[in-house]
């Protein structure tokens, strides 16, 4: 293990590669700074230029992206009350009012180092529990990979729709449809051509991200005008250190707080398709349980601050451990980084963990690495990208969606990508809009086809028995559980009054 530590530190060391992780840093951070806009959008408008370098470089500029790109999102909510993140949202709670109480410094040094500190230990902790992630993958056969992308998908659709269990099904299927499009190997059969020669080949898999989960963010900005209401105003800058120290020092001091935090994160990472917005409210909820004074929380606590943050920071190395050992996403971010790995000709799973695990060593470093230099950049570099949330949908909207189109184009150099992306980001509109969930829809296109494989190599080994292997019905049977567990909820407390009453 610990020769493929270093064989996955290797690469990371070359002055180039540095320059890249520099570089992704701060395009990290600036997305990160404004609102709208999100990971999972920067991720997307970069994969047309990632699949252009060697797959190493590739894996590493995927993993860099973030950066501390979620920190500055945080630090908007601080001081501006408006999260550059999703995940940001129990963060201003607290952290707003502190700004508003002069002491925003201290709200954004404890978001620092809470965050920061549970980035690293649970990278730690990753390392930690990867042995015994590697005996628990060495058991999956393909029959279960079929069970366990159900699962996932399930789980994704499930806390990722607004609009109830329902629909995060519905927008599972649609994915699947999706990804069945074009040339079916094990039947010859072509399906959802529509006699297009185009369509044998299936959908670009950079255009399907760049629709679902791009365009309706311009969209929603153009319609909006811009990110910042007129007359908002940002805290000055003079003083500020000095109050981030002490919110460093507030980290220290409720140590125990913290670790609480960290492990809820990283637990909560593990689980598929949970991520940073579950983690956030848990690690929210826990803080307040065990403070000396809930009431005071909305008011300026920094406990409020620095518990929602610890536990997002922690988030990221449990979802990227879920999603390389088991191919199953633990976060919606993990959705494109599942597909790019994919794309790649890499199989996340048993055989990822078997044969490429300098790879996960790898991702996890540059991962860290990033983050360090993002926090150095951030702490030069604030006051200036705190001016970038400032800028009109004038100027961001058409900027952005030229990426977009052009990154669709470049993805197979045929113009038929850009008549996709309209088609496809039309419906992902309308998806976000009415409570769809548009990261189960591009799981569910993404694992498709692997599905499909497993799913013939079972029917061929086993036939129709691999579906009562102990391990495959467990799976399967969880997957009902979590798609059907609002009404079956609901069903119980009916035959529970009739009881009782």
């Amino acid at each position: 293990m610990f020769e493929a530590m270093w064989q996955g530190l290797l690469p990371i060391l070359n002055p180039g590669v540095l320059l890249m992780i520099f570089l992704m840093a701060i395009y990290g951070l600036i997305i990160g700074i404004l609102p709208g806009i999100g990971m999972l959008v920067a991720m997307a408008i970069l994969l047309p230029w990632i699949f252009t370098l060697p797959m190493k470089q590739a894996l590493i500029a995927l993993c860099c992206v973030g950066g501390a790109g979620g920190l500055a999102g945080s630090i908007t909510a601080i001081l501006i009350n408006i999260p550059g993140e999703n995940f940001s949202v129990a963060t201003l709670l607290d952290g707003y009012p502190m700004t508003k109480k002069g002491q925003g410094g201290r709200a954004i040094g404890a978001a620092a180092m809470g965050s920061s500190l549970s980035y690293y230990v649970s990278v730690l902790l990753a390392f930690a529990v990867l042995p015994l992630f590697i005996v628990v993958v060495k058991v999956m056969g393909t029959g279960e990979m079929c069970a366990m992308v159900l699962v996932g998908i399930a789980f994704v659709g499930v806390l990722g729709a607004r609009g109830g269990h329902l629909k995060g099904i519905i927008s599972g299927v649609l994915g699947f449809m999706l990804a069945f499009v074009g040339f079916q190997p094990n039947t010859g059969l072509a399906r959802f051509t529509f006699g297009s020669s185009y369509l044998f080949g299936g959908l670009a898999f950079v255009t399907v991200i760049l629709a679902l989960f791009g365009t309706p963010s311009i969209i929603e900005i153009g319609m909006k005008g811009s990110i910042v209401e007129a007359g908002q105003e940002m805290p000055k800058m003079r003083g500020m250190l000095s109050q981030m120290w002490q919110g460093c020092v507030d980290v220290l001091r409720h140590f125990w707080l913290w670790l609480t935090c960290m492990l809820i994160g990283f637990v909560v990472g593990v689980v598929p398709a949970a991520g940073s917005g579950t983690a956030i409210w848990i690690a929210y909820g826990q803080a307040a349980k065990t403070s000396k004074h809930p009431e005071l929380f909305g008011t300026g606590m920094v406990e409020g601050v620095m518990a929602p943050e610890s536990a997002r920071g922690a988030v990221h190395a449990g979802a990227l451990l879920t999603t390389l050992c088991f191919g199953i996403p633990g976060s919606a971010g993990m959705v494109i980084v599942l597909g790019a790995i994919i794309v790649m000709g890499i199989i996340p799973g048993p055989l990822m963990v078997t044969e490429h695990l300098d790879l996960i060593f790898m991702m996890f470093l540059a991962g860290a690495i990033s983050h360090s230099i993002g926090l150095i950049q951030l702490a030069f570099c604030l006051r200036p990208m705190l001016g970038l949330v400032y800028l009109k949908a004038d100027y961001l909207v058409p900027s952005i969606a030229s990426l977009v189109v052009v990154g669709a184009f470049a993805a197979t150099g045929n113009v038929a990508e850009i008549a996709v992306l309209a088609v496809i980001s039309v419906l992902a509109y309308f998806m976000r809009k009415y409570g769809y969930a548009p990261a189960a829809f591009a799981l569910a296109y993404i694992l498709g086809v692997l599905f499909e494989r497993n799913f013939f190599l079972s029917l061929t080994v086993y036939g129709w028995r691999f579906l009562l292997r102990p391990i495959v019905l467990v799976l399967l049977l969880l997957a009902i559980y979590v798609s059907a567990s609002s009404q079956l909820t609901a069903g119980a407390r009916k035959i529970f009054k009739l009881v009782r009453g």
